[in-house]
């Protein structure tokens, strides 16, 4: 019997269905209800024969490959963006075209798998998404408030916290055309705050359940939102091959093009989920508020390069040591000292009219700069503001003008402020 391939392109009623031969030849199409049951309906009868079955990955691509598994039917969910690219080559797009595409697809191997998620990290991630819908209604609907304020000269202060409501009435009491227009506002605003509130517990109870989550919540600046978060994302540790694969997955390494003689490297390709990223942003945010980090906007390049660190130190390897030589602004001078300026010894120094760093003569001029400025398991650069003195845990650098040290995973930069 000849091997067949079923593609199915979805949509919110309807699902086109493609089955396709070994060859290229066509066995039979047909359009059904978007249910499991009726999409089984159609394959059952081909069953046998059926080498694999796919689809693109999309918000009902996961209820679909479930209801197929039981009746006993694998389906794989297919990378979006590549099915994608490969369907934008057809001239003619319709849900019938892209049903045969993504049977060529199939045939051919020429597809990127993706993980279906387990059902709890699916409810894990509709609850977050929950959450900061709420969020994002309070936080429009109090900037509204303020907005229509200011054009009576009245301004909410900032950090009310629980007192918003009642500083707001307090503010339109004098007003009372204004007190009856803003009062259904404020009741809408108090309601949404409950409501966060019921969610917010929610989300904490289902961190401290689980496991995982208690134990990455030990680490500074992670709480129950960002590690359930991290939680549901990840799902499976073990279809990584390594932490290293962690950064890529979440869209934290760079990007590159490469054709003949032209190869650059750009910024992160942001591929990912882009829920985590913002989770593990505002968490080494609220991690380093107490340290006074010079550069937060580099935390979110510095993460997967700090996971990478960590795995290898854990298995006792020498950390990379690939930061190029880097350039700095007209007339700004950075000197480096070791880890206690007032002991150690000049080792380097960056002058004016974009000179390269280069070591001193007190080291002999033989280590390129960056055997100090190496990547640590913790890649942040602390700052005792407003003397602008950063250390780091390979030396000591400080500027001789108001500069703003900015530290990332490729190279050391100083902007004037």
């Amino acid at each position: 019997m000849p091997k067949l391939y079923a593609a199915l392109d979805v949509s919110l009623n309807k699902t086109a269905v493609c089955i396709m031969d070994h060859d290229g030849r066509i066995v039979r199409e047909v359009e059904v209800v978007t249910c499991p049951d009726a999409v089984a309906d159609v394959l059952g009868a081909y069953h046998d024969q059926l080498e694999r079955v796919g689809l693109e990955a999309g918000p009902m691509s996961e209820w679909l490959i479930r209801g197929l598994l039981n009746h006993s039917i694998d389906a794989v969910l297919m990378e979006t963006r590549q099915a994608h690219k490969a369907l934008s080559a057809m001239t003619v797009k319709t849900d019938r075209n892209d049903a045969r595409g993504l049977s060529h697809l199939l045939r051919m191997g020429w597809f990127r798998p993706v993980h279906v998620k387990a059902l709890s990290a699916r409810e894990q991630r509709a609850r977050l998404a929950a959450r900061q819908t709420l969020v994002r209604q309070v936080r429009d609907l109090e900037n509204s408030i303020r907005g229509l304020l200011r054009g009576f000269g009245l301004r909410v202060p900032v950090r009310l916290g629980g007192r918003w409501s009642a500083t707001v009435r307090s503010l339109v009491e004098d007003h009372p055309s204004l007190a009856t227009t803003f009062e259904p506002l404020l009741r809408a605003q108090e309601t949404l705050r409950e409501q966060l509130a019921i969610i917010d517990r929610q989300v904490r109870n289902a961190a401290r359940d689980d496991k995982v989550c208690r134990q990455l919540m030990t680490a500074p600046g992670v709480g129950a939102t960002v590690a359930l978060t991290f939680r549901s994302t990840i799902d499976d540790p073990h279809r990584f091959r390594s932490s290293r694969s962690v950064g890529a997955f979440l869209g934290l390494t760079p990007k590159r093009y490469q054709s003949g003689a032209t190869d650059r490297v750009g910024a992160i390709s942001k591929v990912g989920d882009p829920a985590a990223r913002v989770a593990l942003r505002g968490g080494a945010r609220a991690a380093d508020q107490g340290q006074q980090v010079v550069d937060l906007e580099s935390l979110g390049r510095a993460g997967s390069a700090a996971t990478r660190c960590q795995a290898r130190e854990s298995r006792g390897r020498p950390q990379a040591r690939r930061h190029p030589p880097s350039h700095v602004g007209d007339r700004q001078q950075l000197l480096l000292y070791e880890p206690d300026p007032s002991q150690g010894a000049l080792i380097g120094s960056v002058t004016h009219n974009r000179s390269r760093v280069r070591p001193s003569a007190d080291d002999g001029g033989s280590k390129p700069l960056d055997t100090w400025l190496h990547l640590t398991v913790t890649p942040l650069w602390r700052s005792a503001l407003p003397t602008y003195r950063t250390v780091s845990c390979g030396c000591h650098a400080q500027t001789t003008n108001r500069s703003k040290i900015r530290r990332s995973t490729n190279s050391l930069t100083i902007t004037a402020q």
